[in-house]
């Protein structure tokens, strides 16, 4: 076994809930998890870099052999310049430069930091659902909706997250975010906001469905014709090969996999691009770590 066919990189998952920190090895396409030491996020910030810091001197320390020069941090929030946390909006952090603290903690290593939907984007196109075509966009559909962008097999680290852009979906005409009523939480919104209930999960709501409930049946149908509308200007936009689906509600494809994908391309249908196609996330609950760890194998 040639070691031109190996990378390795220190991986980093800062979720809004959980921190994950992994060695992580690439050989001939497949990524394997070495080791990885997990915890609830820190919600301070001096707190959170120590944690950080604790958990990736830890994690190394305990493969003395695993060599590696470059690392990766995939992010719930927004990125400035590959680096810095500009802002992580669920942990209430500003500014904070995330690569150079590894950077510090690492001499000679390299690291690059992305938005967490960004940095899925990438893994599942270099290791994943999408790595046998050029073009892709990974959503992510659960507390909110992420989205991640790749061209050419090129991360496009776009700033901002797909489910920040304006609707008119409010029962009362407001403009609000599109994860506000499409995301898995949104769909509690969606219920609470048509009368069905103050707390109705995404699970309950597909499970109506599912029951062909009348209350609940006109409620999804508005429900995946706006999500097939929105993947639909997506792929307007972008005509891109695949998208990759994650998250929560995917537990529930079974009842709109098919809906969504016909309503998307009967918005794509009077123009030459390419259909909308879905697939499902390769990684599942090992994304933000696999996120990260395919920005540093980018890095090599």
């Amino acid at each position: 076994m040639s070691n031109s066919a190996i990378k390795r990189t220190l991986a980093i998952d800062l979720g809004a809930t959980n921190l994950r920190v992994g060695l992580v090895q690439l050989e001939n396409g497949e990524a394997t998890i070495v080791d990885q030491i997990k915890g609830p996020t820190p919600k301070d910030e001096k707190v959170l870099v120590e944690t950080i810091l604790d958990f990736a001197h830890r994690v190394v320390a305990a493969h003395p052999d695993f060599e590696f020069h470059t690392a990766g941090v995939s992010a719930c929030g927004i990125i400035e310049g590959d680096r810095v946390a500009v802002m992580l909006p669920n942990l209430g952090i500003h500014n904070l430069d995330l690569a150079s603290l590894v950077e510090q903690a690492f001499p000679g290593v390299r690291c690059r930091v992305a938005n967490d939907a960004n940095c899925a984007a990438l893994s599942e196109a270099t290791m994943g659902a999408t790595a046998d075509v050029s073009d892709s966009i990974f959503v992510t559909i659960s507390s909110g909706i992420g989205t991640g962008y790749v061209y050419r097999h090129q991360l496009i680290n776009f700033p901002f997250e797909g489910g920040r852009v304006i609707m008119d979906f409010d029962p009362e005409h407001r403009y609000v975010e599109t994860e506000e009523f499409l995301s898995g939480n949104g769909i509690t919104r969606l219920c609470r906001a048509k009368g069905l209930g103050e707390n109705i999960s995404g699970a309950e709501f597909f499970a109506r469905v599912r029951a062909n409930d009348p209350a609940f049946v006109p409620v999804y149908s508005q429900w995946v014709k706006q999500l097939g509308m929105y993947f639909g200007n997506l792929q307007r936009i972008f005509s891109v090969d695949r998208y990759v689906l994650s998250g929560g509600v995917m537990k529930s494809k079974d009842v709109f996999f098919e809906d969504l994908t016909k309503i998307a391309n009967g918005f794509v249908h009077p123009y030459p691009l390419k259909p909308v196609v879905f697939v499902e996330a390769k990684f599942g609950q090992d994304a933000g770590l696999m996120g990260g760890a395919s920005l540093g194998f980018s890095l090599e």
